[in-house]
């Protein structure tokens, strides 16, 4: 299954759903990197700078 495009283009979102938790991931050359993790029942996350949300 492939993961969801998010606002930012290299972004990229899988939701685990067993747990209810969505990670958020960019790839990078010869490595995933691991954003976020935020359980689904929390405000949405919005990725960027400017984001104040935790």
């Amino acid at each position: 299954m492939a993961a969801q495009a998010t606002d930012t283009a290299d972004v990229r979102a899988k939701l685990v759903a067993d747990y209810g938790y969505r990670e958020f991931y960019r790839v990078a050359p010869g490595a995933v990197e691991v954003l976020h993790i935020r359980h689904t029942s929390r405000r949405p996350w919005r990725s960027g700078p400017t984001s104040s949300q935790t």
